[in-house]
């Protein structure tokens, strides 16, 4: 039981992580791209604005490859624990999350996409697909150990 609290807990901290980084406004957001462009290419050998914009949608990959992973972690801790399976709401979850991502964006003097929407989507797909991973390999050695005992 303490377990499901604390996988949601970390589930609902990046889902505060994204929308406040979509709360954030224009400056703050470009200047925080920028930081991240400059740190990748300090001698500035790159063009910076395709740079920043390849740091931004890396940035929406990653974060939702990170409320993917959080949530396919819930997911499999519910159908361990309670034999049900709940992959349609995690799916769902994720998209209502980038969709509000977007739309909360749209508050702040910045722009919302729809392309943006499906690079989340994809993002959290991505989460989930390595968790399952993970799991998999783990299974995987942890039968081969078993068999030979």
């Amino acid at each position: 039981m303490i377990a499901g609290m604390i996988l949601s807990l970390v589930a609902v901290c990046v889902i505060g992580l994204i929308f406040g980084n979509a709360l954030m406004d224009y400056e703050a957001s470009h200047r925080y791209s920028e930081m991240i462009a400059v740190f990748l290419d300090p001698d500035g050998t790159q063009d910076a604005g395709v740079l920043e914009t390849t740091v931004r949608k890396i940035g929406h990959l990653v974060e939702y490859a990170l409320l993917g992973s959080a949530v396919m972690i819930l997911i499999l801790y519910i159908k361990h624990r309670f034999q049900k399976s709940v992959l349609g709401y995690g799916l769902f979850l994720v998209l209502a999350v980038a969709v509000l991502d977007e739309y909360f964006q749209s508050y702040s003097d910045r722009t919302s996409s729809t392309e943006d929407i499906l690079l989340d989507f994809l993002g959290a797909l991505i989460g989930f697909f390595l968790v399952c991973l993970v799991v998999r390999i783990y299974r995987c050695f942890h039968n081969a150990k078993r068999k030979k005992e």
